[in-house]
Formats: structure tokens, sequence, C-alpha cells
């Protein structure tokens, strides 16, 4: 996945918003994760919204370092791809 590609999240995950981070269930294989980080449930949430930079962008606004806000925004996206959470469109 790079900046310029769009992703969604798998129709078959359902996910919330939790005090520690979030939930998210995978219905296709009753997989159940328990992510430690509001930023990939942010995430999820914009999927289908924008470029991956267009999104860095949004949730970096204010910062100095936004190339260090899309390389974490990569880096998380890898991790949730990897698990089988969200795809590349």
């Amino acid at each position: 996945m790079d900046a310029r590609s769009w992703y969604r999240v798998d129709p078959e995950v359902r996910f919330r918003y939790e005090e520690f981070g979030g939930v998210v269930y995978r219905r296709s294989d009753d997989r159940l994760f328990f992510l430690k980080s509001r930023r990939a449930i942010d995430l999820l949430q914009l999927a289908g919204s924008g470029t991956v930079a267009e999104i860095a962008s949004r949730l970096g606004s204010g910062v100095d370092d936004r190339a260090k806000v899309e390389r974490r925004v990569l880096g998380t996206l890898a991790a949730l791809e990897e698990l089988g959470i969200v795809y590349e469109s």
C-alpha cells in the first residue's frame, strides 16, 4: 500500500471504539482482535474517504512533520492489512 492508494475495510469486519483503542470482529472466520491503537480505529472509520495521503493529512493537521504522520499511518494500515481487516482498493 502506498500514499496514493485507497483502502477499504473488509465487508466481513465490524469494529467499535473502546477506552483502550477498539475491538474488531471478522465474521468470515469468527476472529476477534483487540487493538490498542486509537489511530487504527480512526483509520477504520475513515476508510474509503480519500487516499492514504489525504487521510494522513487530515489526521496530522496542525503537526509539523507530516511525513512522519504519513509513515505512521502507512505502518498502521500495513498491520491492519496483514490481519485481513483492510485491503487496498
